[in-house]
């Protein structure tokens, strides 16, 4: 997965991975990219879930309770809110953290699913053909057995 500014360059890239989540702040404006590259490996089909959350610079503060980019003059200070709005400030933002995580959580159990419901038909039909193989073999045995014992009442 790369994320790319509008420039073209690389914010972020990692390769080869099956999940994980990056943090980044915006220094251009502009439309960023998400590239999703699954060259190193085409044997199976891959499916790809993922969510991102947009902050304004002052709330972004507030959240990580620290300064980014070292100038606190342009981004409204708890000071400045009464604590009824940080209140719901602060509820309003776990509320959409405990969405986005039964997202994610929704989205695992679906492929938890539908991994055992796969797992479970393969071993449906090698059920069914394990029966029919011994079956089979015994339905050979009998009629093997029976011409033995046929040939030998004969003689």
């Amino acid at each position: 997965m790369a994320i790319r500014n509008p420039n073209g360059h690389d914010v972020y890239n990692l390769r080869q991975t099956n999940e994980g989540s990056h943090n980044f702040i915006t220094t251009l404006l502009g439309d960023y990219s998400f590239c999703f590259d699954n060259s190193f490996s085409a044997i199976s089909t891959k499916e790809v879930n993922f969510n991102f959350k947009l902050y304004a610079v002052g709330r972004l503060r507030r959240r990580l309770g620290s300064d980014i980019d070292g100038n606190e003059n342009d981004a409204t200070t708890p000071d400045e809110l009464n604590n009824l709005s940080q209140t719901l400030e602060k509820l309003s933002d776990n509320i959409g953290e405990v969405r986005e995580l039964q997202m994610y959580l929704k989205a695992r159990e679906m492929v938890h699913r539908n991994t055992s419901e796969s797992t479970n038909s393969r071993v449906l039909w090698w059920s069914i053909f394990a029966t029919v193989l011994i079956g089979s073999a015994s339905v050979a045995q009998i009629t093997y057995l029976r011409k033995i014992f046929a040939n030998k009442r004969k003689v």
